[in-house]
């Protein structure tokens, strides 16, 4: 009878725990800008520390420091070499990710963000082929260690696991998530991009091996090739490949020269954006939110995505004297003392972006 009991009391735990939802969320925000920091010098020092600390911001709005797990690249001398070095390291990632993970759990966090950092920076790596091929190798290990975490997860909990990439992040996820998904079969439920150095190919190939693909491309983005899906031209071939993919294209408030809105998406949550989804055929109504909101939505919403109409909007109207930027203003609607020299700013700007018939605002706002 005892034993009756406790084998019924461990079923009901078990049950109980399966409806505890752990969600899980992959980021990288691709090749760091500025001057290379210490967790990149000395990245063993900081794996598995929280993003807070060491001046990064979570991705993710509701993220806590205890839900925040580092996982910087090592530098060239410290990449494993060989199939057992890189063995040990994926062992040693898995590990030390699910410890941080329980180790939440115990303090009833639910929600985790995982932030791999490239070692790779505009000046030290990004154009050179074989950097690039280190990046991807560190990547694969990760997200092959990431798999097995969630994989035991999921023997007790409900378990989500998102990426959200962006830039050269785009570009390591969809050369490594199709390798990593054949030995491990699907083991991410959703992947965002934004502005990603994704090629179109490679991006068509991932879509088949995650449940959800969602791209946005943004205006004010830096320039990009046309193969690519940062280029918004690119991103609309991905999309006609797959209909399954999502492409949405974001317009930030302000003039957004080429570069000034990179991966705002994942950077600025309280940014004034308009936004609309590329359908395949053309593009759904605009709408007004920000950037925070625009991404939790992504993020969050169940199952396949269902359109735009369920996001909380910033605003109703979409007069262009409310502020913010437009996706239908036709240049010629500048009206001020400098207009001629504005016109060509703004001719300028226009050329650098993915549709100039399609995708314009009006830099008087």
């Amino acid at each position: 009878m005892l034993l009756f009991i406790l084998s019924h009391f461990g079923f009901l735990l078990a049950v109980a725990n399966a409806n505890e939802r752990i969600n899980l969320n992959w980021t990288d925000t691709g090749v760091y800008m500025g001057k290379r920091p210490q967790y990149l010098n000395k990245p063993d020092e900081y794996l598995f520390g929280p993003l807070s600390s060491n001046n990064i911001s979570p991705v993710l709005q509701h993220i806590t420091p205890d839900g925040e797990i580092l996982v910087p690249m090592p530098t060239n001398k410290d990449l494993p070499k060989n199939e057992s070095e890189w063995n040990s390291y994926i062992s040693k990632l898995e590990n030390g990710i699910m410890d941080k993970i329980e180790s939440g759990i115990e303090k009833k966090i639910h929600d985790f963000e995982i932030r791999t950092i490239q070692n790779i920076t505009i000046m030290g790596g990004y154009w050179a082929p074989w950097q690039q091929k280190r990046c991807v190798k560190f990547t694969t290990a990760f997200l092959t260690a990431l798999s097995e975490v969630k994989s035991k997860l999921s023997n007790k909990y409900g378990v989500r696991l998102n990426g959200v990439v962006g830039s050269n992040g785009g570009y390591v996820a969809t050369e490594s998530i199709p390798s990593v998904a054949r030995m491990k079969d699907k083991f991410l439920d959703r992947l965002i991009i934004v502005d990603g150095r994704a090629y179109v190919d490679s991006t068509v190939n991932t879509s088949r091996y995650v449940d959800d693909l969602f791209l946005v491309n943004t205006g004010g983005d830096a320039f990009s090739l046309s193969d690519m899906v940062a280029n918004h031209e690119g991103a609309k071939s991905a999309k006609r490949q797959q209909s399954t993919i999502k492409l949405f294209y974001i317009d930030p408030k302000g003039w957004n020269f080429p570069i000034s809105a990179h991966i705002s998406a994942m950077l600025n949550p309280n940014t004034e954006i308009w936004m609309k989804e590329y359908t395949g055929n053309g593009y759904s109504k605009k709408i007004k939110t920000t950037n925070g909101k625009f991404m939790n939505h992504l993020i969050n919403s169940e199952g396949s995505y269902h359109g735009l109409t369920t996001i909380t909007p910033a605003g109703t109207s979409t007069n262009k004297s409310q502020g913010g930027v437009s996706m239908n203003m036709e240049v010629t609607d500048i009206n001020t003392e400098n207009g001629d020299r504005l016109k060509d700013i703004s001719k300028t700007i226009l050329d650098s972006r993915p549709s100039q018939n399609e995708l314009i605002w009006s830099v008087s706002e």
